[in-house]
């Protein structure tokens, strides 16, 4: 395993990584993040004494969850603030460059899930780059507060005559200083770092380069970044790795799986069948007018609504050679179980206990959920952001001191005053203020058509029309009523 050898390098130079047990949880958090996990999604019992392998569908929940908090913390809404033309300009335009608003979201999504994943800021022949890179191709090397201050980073190419070459960077600060150095590990292996071999620089640097000098910049900070969750690692309380958003949430995947099965297998157990006598299923022989020959079977031995049973004359007494029988279907306490399932998994996941609902085979979010500054979801989104709004200012920082090194921003960084702007759209107590307005209404504050405005989301027009004609409908019922008093 390369990140095993790599630990074997950084420890023979004086570095102390983490070598726990956190690669197997990474590993299991990987599997229910693509919603495949080995022995319960698939596995295999015995049918009649015959083992056969199955495989159970999944809600996918853990990658839902991720998603949705990568929704809610970075979306179209949110925003990098730079005080100067220049450096906007020279953000926007390496953010364009490096696909900066795809890339971030689908590194970020995965980070949420497996609790860590990694940024590095670097010149490539004058250009500045950023590596969105996963969890598995990097090693933290030193650490304080449980904040990386050393990192080993990794990339891997395939030589044409089948070598595998590990470009291995090593990211520390010493002093202000930030310091990358490179090297090469070569081997004829998969899977092996292999021996050094800086030879090889050049497949990743240009012809000709075999030395890479260790690169300084007087910067003050390093030039990666940690993306991870802001939830404390429960398993080893001083390391510096995160931990997945739904690492305490496993159990409760197992049950909506298991119940999300039960919920398909419902319809497959007790649908109508059809039992035939096997008799129908027997190919006829037909004859054209030519003579030529052919065999036709009316029925679909696919289909698992018809069952072939041979009925004898003894099974056949009192019985129809076609027997109905319909099932009776009961999805209804399933889904109220798969529900209360989904309440947990919305609360631990830290969106509160009505942000998931299943209905109809599907798992929806609730839009109407009431968020204010008190709610679950707010309260955690606040927590999820310290640790986001770090990294991207960090990240906005190294492009920008990158950038000037090359000429192509002129303003001073320190007084550039990043500013990571996030979405609080979400955080209206919508049903306070629609309360609100009804009161205010009935009260003759605000017109009638206002608070239908409000209410149902229309323009004030199509409110003023609404208005009109319930008054109307109300004026002609009023007169009906009195017509009907006074004919008595």
């Amino acid at each position: 395993m390369i990140k095993s050898d790599l630990v074997n390098v950084a420890s023979g130079r004086g570095y102390n990584p983490i070598v726990g047990t956190i690669y197997k949880k990474q590993a299991q958090w990987l599997n229910w993040f693509r919603g495949d996990v080995n022995n319960f999604h698939t596995y295999t019992q015995k049918v009649n004494g015959k083992a056969k392998t199955f495989y159970r569908p999944t809600l996918n929940m853990p990658k839902k969850v991720c998603e949705d908090w990568v929704s809610v913390l970075w979306n179209e809404r949110c925003e990098i603030k730079l005080k100067s033309d220049s450096a906007r300009d020279a953000w926007n335009r390496v953010a364009i460059d490096n696909n900066f608003d795809v890339m971030f979201g689908n590194t970020y999504e995965l980070a949420m899930g497996i609790g860590m994943g990694y940024m590095v800021e670097y010149l490539s022949n004058g250009k500045t780059m950023i590596d969105f890179i996963p969890y598995d191709n990097a090693l933290p090397l030193q650490w304080h507060n449980r904040q990386v201050t050393a990192l080993m980073t990794w990339t891997h190419k395939k030589t044409s005559d089948g070598l595998n070459v590990y470009l291995v960077a090593t990211h520390k600060m010493i002093g202000v200083d930030y310091v990358i150095e490179y090297e090469t590990f070569v081997s004829k292996s998969d899977g092996e770092l292999g021996d050094k071999d800086n030879k090889y620089l050049a497949l990743f640097f240009g012809e000709g380069v075999t030395e890479f000098k260790a690169i300084h910049m007087n910067s003050g900070k390093p030039f990666f970044q940690v993306l991870k969750p802001n939830t404390y690692n429960h398993h080893d309380i001083h390391s510096p790795y995160g931990v997945s958003v739904y690492a305490t949430m496993l159990d409760y995947f197992m049950l909506a799986d298991t119940l999300f099965e039960a919920y398909l297998n419902e319809y497959n157990g007790n649908k109508t069948r059809i039992m035939l006598d096997s008799s129908f299923f027997k190919t006829k022989m037909q004859v054209d007018d030519n003579g030529d020959v052919s065999y036709i079977n009316f029925l679909d031995e696919s289909d698992t609504t018809i069952m072939s049973i041979p009925f004898d004359s003894e099974s056949m007494e009192g019985r129809k050679p076609i027997e109905i029988f319909k099932g009776e279907l009961s999805f209804d306490q399933i889904e109220l179980a798969i529900n209360k399932v989904l309440q947990l998994i919305g609360f631990r996941a830290g969106f509160g206990t009505n942000y998931y609902s299943f209905k109809d085979g599907e798992v929806y979010q609730n839009n109407l959920n009431v968020i204010s500054s008190q709610s679950d979801l707010y309260k955690t989104k606040k927590k999820h952001e310290l640790v986001l709004k770090k990294a991207i200012e960090d990240m906005v920082y190294s492009v920008l001191y990158l950038e000037k090194d090359q000429g192509r921003y002129n303003g001073n960084i320190e007084e550039e005053n990043i500013e990571v702007v996030f979405d609080d759209s979400i955080a209206v107590d919508d049903e306070s203020v629609r309360k609100r307005y009804k009161e205010l209404g009935d009260s003759g504050y605000i017109p009638k058509y206002k608070v239908v405005a409000k209410l149902l989301e229309l323009d004030d027009e199509e409110a003023k029309i609404l208005v009109s004609e319930a008054e109307a409908n109300e004026q002609e019922r009023n007169k009906m009523y009195l017509d009907d008093y006074l004919d008595e």
